[in-house]
């Protein structure tokens, strides 16, 4: 059964990196989400189709709003840490950020993020029709759910973390894997673990997460202790369990 927050479909819009960037950059200048919201939508006029409401345009910017604007409860500090972060890497590294923020923010896209994985971890490639198939097994047979999730997948593939192959509708991931560690990969880790709605996950797990099939994690228990959004619980002789702290 879907939990209360996994009943919102929400991510059902392509999406391209460079209006990730622009709603980031809004919310890194302070801007409310009002502003945020017209901003982006002045900048979608004529790109996406419709009026400011009620349209592909305005559900667009309602996705690029949830994900940067600061409309999730509970993720207020991961928000402001990503914020911080988006000034302190590199041009090509700030896709991270936004495959964090979109795993917080959406449930629907942490599945299919989360599917994607599996299937590459499988066979190294994932064809639109088994995403779909898997997709609606765990949210329903719905039209949204079929096209919101070949519409996550376009736009992985509009981010650089997927490449459709010479068969069409067949992806592999990006290659080589981007590798993070440090600030980077701590709110990645804090990312996976809200955007799972687990209250702990082993270590080895989090590194090989295939919600996270993109980037290569390389963070130690010792690096997340320093960050003091986690506790560590040490079970069995080499086994690190990873939880949020309460004010994290």
């Amino acid at each position: 059964m879907i939990g209360e927050r996994r009943k919102l479909l929400g991510f059902d819009q392509r999406v391209r990196l460079e209006w990730l960037e622009a709603a980031a950059g809004h919310a890194a200048s302070g801007k409310s989400y009002e502003a945020i919201r017209e901003a982006l939508l002045d900048l979608l006029d004529g790109v996406v189709g419709g009026r400011r409401y009620a349209s592909a345009r305005s559900k667009t910017v309602t996705v690029l709003c949830r994900v940067w604007g600061g409309v999730v409860p509970g993720a207020e500090s991961l928000r402001a840490r990503a914020i911080e972060a988006l000034s302190q890497v590199d041009a090509s590294e700030r896709v991270v950020l936004h495959w964090a923020m979109s795993l917080a923010a959406y449930p629907f896209f942490f599945d299919v993020a989360s599917i994607v994985g599996r299937l590459l971890e499988l066979q190294d490639e994932a064809p639109m029709t088994h995403i779909v198939r898997r997709t609606v097994e765990l949210w329903g047979d719905r039209e949204k759910v079929r096209g919101g999730s070949q519409k996550i997948v376009r736009s992985m593939t509009d981010w650089g973390c997927l490449t459709e192959t010479s068969a069409k509708g067949v992806f592999r991931r990006r290659s080589p894997q981007l590798t993070i560690r440090g600030d980077l990969a701590s709110i990645l880790v804090e990312a996976m673990i809200f955007g799972g709605e687990q209250t702990a996950v082993p270590l080895p797990q989090l590194l090989r997460h295939p919600v996270a099939f993109p980037f290569q994690i390389e963070v130690t228990a010792h690096d997340l202790r320093r960050s003091q959004r986690f506790e560590i619980n040490r079970q069995s002789l080499d086994l690190d369990v990873v939880s949020l702290t309460a004010r994290a």
